[in-house]
C-alpha cells in the first residue's frame, strides 16, 4: 500500500509514486500540483500525478537519475521533466512556482498564483 493523503481524501498514492515522493522529500519539500489536486478535492482518484520542487528541472533530473529513475527532459525550457515509475509517468513542474527560492512566503505566493497545490 502507498501513502495516504487523508487531509484531502481517502485516496492513496500508488506504491511506486509514494516511494518516489519519499525519496525526493528526503532532499527537499515536494508539492503535489495540477490535476491530481483538483481530482482529490473532487473526491475522485487521480489519473496522473504532477509535483513541484523548489529546484530547477536540470537539478531534479540529476537527482532522479542518481536515485535510479529514468527521467525524461520533456520540456526543460518550460521547467518540466518526467519520471517513469511502475504506476506511470510523474511530471515535475518547476514553473508551478514562479519564485524558486526557499522561503515559505514565496511558496505560498506561488501556490496562490498557480492554483491548487498540496503538501501531503
Amino acid at each position: 500500500s502507498g501513502r495516504s493523503i487523508s487531509a484531502v481524501s481517502r485516496v492513496t498514492l500508488p506504491k511506486s509514486i509514494s516511494l518516489l515522493w519519499e525519496q525526493l522529500e528526503f532532499h527537499t519539500p515536494a508539492y503535489l500540483v495540477g490535476g491530481a489536486v483538483r481530482d482529490l478535492f473532487r473526491g475522485e482518484a487521480p489519473h496522473d500525478w504532477d509535483f513541484a520542487l523548489r529546484w530547477r528541472p536540470e537539478t531534479v533530473q540529476a537527482l532522479g537519475e542518481s536515485l535510479g529513475y529514468h527521467v525524461i527532459p520533456t520540456g526543460l525550457a518550460f521547467g518540466t521533466v518526467t519520471f517513469l515509475t511502475e504506476a506511470g509517468p510523474v511530471e515535475h513542474h518547476a514553473r508551478a512556482f514562479p519564485c524558486l527560492g526557499d522561503s515559505q512566503e514565496g511558496v505560498k505566493r506561488a501556490a496562490a498564483f498557480r492554483g491548487f497545490s498540496f503538501v501531503p
